[in-house]
């Protein structure tokens, strides 16, 4: 495997976006997105239902505490479908979907950033909202990270919402990913072959 430090020095030779093993990320492949950012401290990232949401349900992206959980699978797809090249690029347009069954029953596992419901200032990643697409609203890119090494996952549907997607503080979740333009994280994305039978039994058992 090629550590982080391979992959963001590979990433200056090539537009694509790297995996741990310096092979170029792919649609409809499952990756594990892995913190690389010393502030960043803990896992990889899994979804959960927020409360008082039960006939439609809502979910928000958190990181889990133990560094060595990668977390569920995610997996992306180009905005732009015309493009015959599965290969995901620098600063390309993508969605970016949660590969667990639970959420995709709903037939909506796009993250998209939303207003803040205890906070309108912050704008934070959501899934599972009823309300039609709007298209600027989950369109993220994947940069290099100008400050750690590896990627950012970026979101900009506005000069005002514009930023690298990092930790921010909800008053009734606590920590949860959103645009966090001051201390983007710092991710690397490894590969994942099959789900495990951990994401398997939560994916159907939080219904």
């Amino acid at each position: 495997m090629t550590t982080a430090a391979a992959v963001a020095g590979n990433g200056g030779k090539t537009t694509a976006v790297l995996d741990t093993y310096g092979k170029p990320l792919k649609t409809g492949q499952n990756y594990y997105i892995v913190p690389t950012s010393g502030k960043a401290t803990g896992g990889g990232f899994t979804w959960k239902r927020l409360p008082k949401w039960p006939k439609y349900p809502k979910y928000y992206v958190e990181q889990l505490k133990q560094r060595t959980n990668f977390g569920d699978p995610i997996n992306f797809d180009t905005i732009n479908p015309s493009k015959s090249s599965t290969i995901i690029s620098i600063s390309s347009n993508i969605k970016v979907n949660f590969s667990t069954l639970a959420v995709q029953k709903y037939g909506n596992s796009n993250w998209e950033v939303v207003r803040s419901g205890s906070d309108g200032a912050k704008w934070v990643v959501e899934i599972g909202v009823v309300r039609p697409k709007i298209l600027s609203h989950i369109k993220f890119t994947i940069e290099r990270h100008n400050k750690e090494v590896g990627y950012m996952i970026k979101h900009c549907s506005s000069d005002l919402v514009c930023g690298g997607i990092g930790l921010v503080y909800d008053y009734y979740v606590g920590q949860i990913l959103g645009v966090n333009a001051t201390y983007p994280m710092a991710v690397v994305f490894e590969p994942g072959l099959f789900f495990t039978g951990e994401t398997f039994n939560k994916s159907t058992s939080d219904t």
